[in-house]
Formats: C-alpha cells, sequence, structure tokens
C-alpha cells in the first residue's frame, strides 16, 4: 500500500467517524476526531478569508442561538438544543477546515476527499445490507451502538436500520439522495466510471427504504432533476441518440430486474405490509396518501408557530429535545418557536449565505444539494445538522477553498499550509 494510498483511507476513517458520527457504548469517537482536526486547522493558521466568509457569520449564528436559551428560561423550559446544534455547526466548519489543510499537505485533491464522502454512504449501505442478510451481525453490531432508550426506533428489531450511524429515519435518509448528487457530480466531472455509478446508485436505491421513506422520496426528485438536466445537455446527433436507444432500455430493463428481486427480498424478510409501507400508498393515488397521515401531520408540525407576543419576536426558547405543547418535528418551526420570526428569519438568512459562499464554479452541484437540505429541512431540523448536512459541511469547505485557490493563485496553497500563522 502506497503512502497516499494510506492517507487517503484515513481520511475516508475520520469522515465516517465524523459524518455517521455513531453514538458507541464507549463513547463518541467522531467528536473527538473532529475537535483533533479542528485544532489541527487552527495551529497551522486559519485562513482569514475563510474566517470572514464562514467563521464570523457563525459567531452571529452563535448569538441569535443564545436569544432562545434566554427563551427558554423565561417560559421556564430551559433548553441549550439550539446553541449546541448552531455551535457543532461552527465546530464542523472548523473541521473541515483542518481537513482541507491535512489534505493538502498530503496531496489528496478535492475530488479525491468528494469521492470519500460518497464512499461513507455507500459503505453504510452495504453494512445495512450485510445486516439485513445476517441478523446476527445486525446484534453484534448493535450491542455496540447507543440503543437510543426512549427513541421512537429500535434499530435491533423492525424494517428500519442505521449502520454505524448515530441514527436513522429522515436524518440519515437525506444522505442517500445527497450521494446521488455526489455520484452524478463526480461522474461528469469523469472522477467515477459509468461501471461504478451504477452499482452505487442501485445500492442507495434499493437500501434507503430500510432507513427511511423521506429519502426515498428525495432520491426520486433527485433522479429526476438529473434526467431532465441530461434532456436538455445532450446533443442530439445520431450517435448520441442511438446510443440513447440502446442504453436506456437496458437501463429500464435492468432496473426492472433489480427492483423485483429486492421487492421479494423485503417481501419475504418482513412480509407484503413492507412494501405498502415504504411507498406503496403512494402508487394509489391522492386518497391513499392523505390516509397515511405523514403528509397532515407535516403540515400541522409547520403550522405550530409562536404567534403571541412577545413570543412572536423572542420565541418560546423550544427546539426540540423535551416535553412542550405544542409539539413540531419541523425544523422551520422550531426555529421560529426558539428564538421567534425575525431572530428565526435572520439565522436563515446567514446560514444560506455561509452556504452559497462555495456556490461558484459549482453551481449546480452545491445548489441541488441545498435544494435537498431546505426540503428536508420542513420535516425535522436537518439543514445544519444530521448526516446529510455533514456531508455537505466538508463538500462546501473543499469547493470554497478549490475557488479561492484558483482566484488568487495555486502558490498560495504552499503558504497556507506552511506558515503558523497565515497572512492572505
Amino acid at each position: 500500500m502506497g503512502v497516499k494510498t494510506f492517507k487517503l483511507a484515513f481520511v475516508f476513517t475520520c469522515l465516517c467517524l465524523v459524518i455517521l458520527h455513531p453514538y458507541t457504548t464507549l463513547g463518541k469517537p467522531g467528536f473527538f476526531v473532529a475537535i483533533i482536526f479542528a485544532l489541527y486547522g487552527v495551529y497551522h493558521g486559519v485562513n482569514r478569508q475563510f474566517a470572514i466568509d464562514f467563521m464570523a457569520p457563525v459567531a452571529v449564528l452563535v448569538l441569535i442561538s443564545f436569544v432562545g436559551v434566554l427563551s427558554s428560561v423565561m417560559n421556564g423550559i430551559f433548553q441549550l438544543n439550539h446553541l449546541w446544534a448552531t455551535s457543532a455547526f461552527g465546530l464542523l466548519l472548523l473541521t473541515a477546515h483542518g481537513l482541507w489543510v491535512y489534505c493538502q499537505r498530503c496531496g489528496i485533491s478535492k475530488d479525491e476527499v468528494i469521492v470519500a464522502v460518497l464512499f461513507v454512504i455507500v459503505l453504510n449501505s452495504l453494512i445495512i445490507a450485510f445486516e439485513l442478510f445476517f441478523p446476527s451481525l445486525r446484534l453484534f453490531i448493535e450491542d455496540f451502538l447507543d440503543p437510543l432508550k426512549g427513541g421512537s426506533i429500535n434499530y435491533a428489531e423492525g424494517f428500519r436500520l442505521r449502520g454505524l450511524a448515530s441514527s436513522g429515519g429522515a436524518g440519515l435518509s437525506i444522505s442517500v439522495p445527497a450521494a446521488l448528487v455526489i455520484s452524478f457530480y463526480l461522474y461528469d466531472r469523469k472522477s467515477l466510471s459509468l461501471s461504478l455509478m451504477l452499482p452505487i446508485i442501485i445500492i442507495l436505491l434499493f437500501f434507503v427504504m430500510v432507513i427511511g421513506r423521506t429519502g426515498l422520496f428525495l432520491s426520486a426528485v433527485t433522479l429526476m432533476i438529473y434526467a431532465t438536466v441530461f434532456i436538455f445537455k445532450l446533443k442530439w446527433t445520431v450517435n448520441s441518440m442511438s446510443r440513447v436507444l440502446i442504453l436506456v432500455p437496458m437501463i429500464l430493463l435492468g432496473a426492472i430486474y433489480v427492483y423485483h428481486f429486492f421487492e421479494d427480498f423485503f417481501t419475504l424478510v418482513f412480509g407484503a405490509s413492507f412494501i405498502e409501507y415504504t411507498y406503496g400508498f403512494f402508487l394509489k393515488g391522492g386518497d391513499a396518501i392523505a390516509e397515511e397521515g405523514t403528509i397532515p401531520v407535516v403540515i400541522k408540525f409547520l403550522n405550530v408557530l409562536p404567534l403571541e407576543l412577545p413570543q412572536a419576536l423572542v420565541g418560546y426558547g423550544f427546539y426540540g429535545g423535551s416535553g412542550f405543547s405544542p409539539w413540531t418535528d419541523s425544523g422551520y418551526a422550531r426555529m421560529f418557536m426558539s428564538v421567534g420570526f425575525i431572530f428565526g428569519l435572520s439565522f436563515y438568512v446567514i446560514l444560506y449565505r455561509i452556504y452559497f459562499r462555495g456556490f461558484r464554479g459549482h453551481e449546480f452541484f452545491v445548489g441541488t444539494l441545498i435544494l435537498l437540505l431546505s426540503i428536508a429541512e420542513v420535516k425535522e431540523p436537518l439543514l445544519y445538522s444530521g448526516v446529510a448536512s455533514r456531508m455537505f459541511i466538508f463538500i462546501l469547505v473543499f469547493c470554497w477553498f478549490d475557488n479561492y485557490l484558483r482566484s488568487r493563485g495555486n502558490t498560495l496553497a504552499v503558504s497556507c499550509v506552511s506558515k503558523r500563522v497565515t497572512k492572505l
């Protein structure tokens, strides 16, 4: 094994621990990895423009989160949830910065790191696959993970699985459409071959069914977006049309075969009701969707808002994690319930400003990821916390540095990682 391969394996392992963030019975190793990389980046000097574009706005977000803490005290439900989530967001940005510094010193490129991010989710999906085929492995893994007592899902039983992640459900399932976006991006950049991309897509799509339905729905949205883009980008020549006419039927026939295999497998393992629960009700029209109940519940959660004064201005301080009435799971509603409308809208404006910093040169890639996270925020607080947001933050920081170095000149890369205090 070459030195660079060893270093790539090290980066991949660290990304696994930070992105999946497993809650083991002995602690949270991802947290310690994040701290180490954050300190490593600070030791070698935080890029001044990075501090301006990312860390200064995060400091403002932390101050806004303090409003939620004060509001929770005023309303007798003392909470630090919002503050912890925002602080963890800032820590992760510093972690991504530290990882970028390490990768620069090791000669690891942006695309190689993005490939590693993709394979974190692929690996977790494969682990879920093995857990399905070998139930004893599932019990073995769950023995080392926090059972999350009091949670709504028992990951050691039933048909919801999480692999090595801290939790499953919607938070983990959003990582699948995000991974699909990454795979299309890497394929477009010729960093991922078609022969590798297609099996990855199959693995992701079929095992998201035992992770969460939100990810399954957004995966369909992702595929429709990229199919539309493909149609408009394709230069319709005789050669291209002939390739499409050959490839599309082959892909469809392959998809139908794989679909029936997995449908039979899931039915055998979990029973016929599993297919109905996962996506069957979508195929029966509007009445079946309404009877299923998820959409009405999401709409109900979105309507939980602080409409009285002074809570409309400063919120109740509620951001989940404790008993409160009215309860809501929606990320948008929780934001306004925590800090009110003015501070909540300010929080989102600043957050999106941070997110769009890596946009130039990667518009469609970064923009699609932001869109997925924004849609997911309707259901749960996933825009800046959770597996998919951690994936996105690493990608965002590496894309930002890619833009920054190209605009300033590649010679700055050496000074960024060789001086303890960088002056750019």
